[in-house]
């Protein structure tokens, strides 16, 4: 079987880089991004998505929105992150698959992951 692929999208580069290491001890194909970059049919689309809710110049909330609206990335299951008080809330209204709230526990991270990739 191939290494499930996991997009993160994370401004903050050491946050970035934590997770990258951590998911790729998981076995998984990570590409980190500091931004979202646009996915097309032609990408090989990820398989799982965590999304950073708030980003330099983007919100999180509607890049997760948008994701669940296009018919070529609504199955993707996204997890919203965030240090925000309200994050169980912004996760529902945005569709998000789960969400976890920062600063976030590396055990916490891979249950999450593997739930959803199970």
């Amino acid at each position: 079987m191939s290494q499930r692929r996991i997009l993160v999208i994370e401004d903050d580069d050491s946050i970035r880089e934590l997770m990258q290491i951590v998911l790729m001890d998981e076995d998984y194909l990570v590409m980190a991004k500091p931004l979202m970059v646009q996915l097309s049919k032609d990408d090989l689309l990820p398989d799982l998505i965590i999304l950073d809710n708030i980003l330099r110049g983007q919100l999180g909330h509607d890049i997760c929105l948008a994701l669940k609206k296009d018919p070529l990335t609504s199955s993707i299951p996204i997890i919203l992150m965030s240090a925000s008080n309200n994050l169980i809330e912004t996760a529902e209204s945005c569709k998000a698959d789960a969400f976890i709230n920062k600063p976030f526990d590396i055990d916490e991270l891979a249950s999450c992951v593997k739930l959803l990739l199970s």
